[in-house]
């Protein structure tokens, strides 16, 4: 379910950036992730059976943080410098973004590393290489 979610959202982020004009590059971020957050909250809130009752205030700093940092300045770097890069550049690097969270997990957070995980990233690195010949 949130597999499927999330790419509808990032192609929503996609398409937003293409209908958003004559704007900075951090006016452009904050209104995708602004509407993608307004449309995710409620699906998440009702599938994880949140409540923000429970919240305390280390973990409100944490989502702070996820929100701010890993996301927020992350996208406000990619989608300004989407103009100044090749198509099949992006493709690349979208594909390679869940191998480097995998081998993040796995050498910072010592999560395992299950051989279908392994398998996978070979092939999307495979993939990358010969796409870029």
């Amino acid at each position: 379910m949130f597999g499927l979610l999330g790419a509808v959202l990032y192609g929503a982020v996609v398409v937003i950036n293409k209908l958003i004009k004559g704007l900075s590059g951090f006016q452009r971020t904050f209104i995708q992730l602004s509407l993608v957050a307004i449309i995710l909250l409620p699906v998440v809130v009702r599938q994880a059976s949140i409540s923000f009752s429970q919240f305390d205030m280390k973990l409100w700093i944490l989502l702070l943080i996820i929100g701010i940092v890993h996301t927020g300045i992350a996208y406000l770097l990619y989608f300004p410098s989407i103009k100044d890069v090749k198509g099949n550049t992006i493709a690349i690097l979208t594909y390679l973004d869940p191998i480097v969270a995998i081998l993040t997990s796995f050498i910072i957070l010592k999560e395992s590393l299950t051989p279908l995980q392994a398998i996978g990233g070979i092939l999307i690195l495979s993939a990358a290489y010969f796409g870029e010949k």
